[in-house]
């Protein structure tokens, strides 16, 4: 997992240099909250693929209802190509 994201849909981001900023602090807590449940999850013995599955299925969940099933699908469909890029392996000093 890393701390970058797929971006924002077309027409969701900010106008300025505040908004951005404000934006990448929110993602960074965000990362820092989802870390620590992850974590704690695999702390209390859950299995890491049923962490991660259930990560993956409350992120899509989540957007879906942020975004529509048009925007989550529009995010979902360059998955496959980060993926294959490298986008989401874990860097070491992560871990």
């Amino acid at each position: 997992m890393t701390d970058q994201d797929n971006g924002p849909p077309a027409g969701a981001s900010g106008t300025g240099g505040d908004a951005e900023a404000s934006d990448q602090e929110q993602r960074r807590l965000a990362l820092q909250c989802l870390v620590k449940g992850w974590e704690d999850a695999l702390n209390k013995g859950v299995d890491p693929q049923t962490v991660a599955i259930t990560a993956l299925s409350t992120g899509l969940t989540g957007l879906v209802d942020t975004l529509g099933q048009e925007g989550a699908r529009m995010v979902a469909e360059k998955l496959p190509e980060q993926i294959a890029a490298g986008y989401f392996s874990p860097k070491e000093s992560q871990h």
